[in-house]
């Protein structure tokens, strides 16, 4: 079953975990696909991602598609909610994903150089806001 606060508690779990590219094991590090990984794992949702991406292509098809493989539906980002997806464009072609996790974001920050619980950065934008099949049916 996939819930809302699982996501949010499993993502917690890896706050402190070393930034890593490409990273997959929270021990050795993760990086946004990662960390977003972890935490729908807490709800047993199991995504097909691209693990082969390139830091410099445009992967958002492939990662949207690996999203919907799991039964994650793309909502209207006025209804974002915990445990809610989030793509940013954190920079001119640079998209970053986060748990939402109510007033705060968990992510993968590399320039702090680990996985942080933060408010997003006012220059983030905020691209796209994905949700597992569960938490579609609440009504908060």
């Amino acid at each position: 079953m996939a819930g809302a606060f699982e996501i949010v508690a499993q993502a917690r779990t890896a706050l402190g975990c070393p930034a890593r590219p490409q990273g997959r094991c929270p021990r050795r590090g993760l990086d946004c696909v990662g960390l977003v990984l972890v935490g729908l794992a807490g709800a047993g949702l199991r995504p097909d991602v691209p693990a082969d991406y390139s830091l410099r292509a445009d992967n958002r098809r492939r990662l949207a598609d690996g999203l919907r493989s799991a039964g994650l539906i793309r909502v209207d980002a006025a209804d974002a909610a915990p445990g809610d997806i989030l793509e940013f464009e954190a920079g001119p072609g640079q998209h970053h994903l986060a748990v939402h996790a109510g007033r705060t974001l968990i992510h993968t920050d590399f320039s702090l150089r680990r996985v942080v619980e933060t408010t997003p950065p006012p220059e983030w934008n905020l691209r796209a806001v994905w949700r597992a099949p569960e938490a579609n049916d609440r009504t908060d």
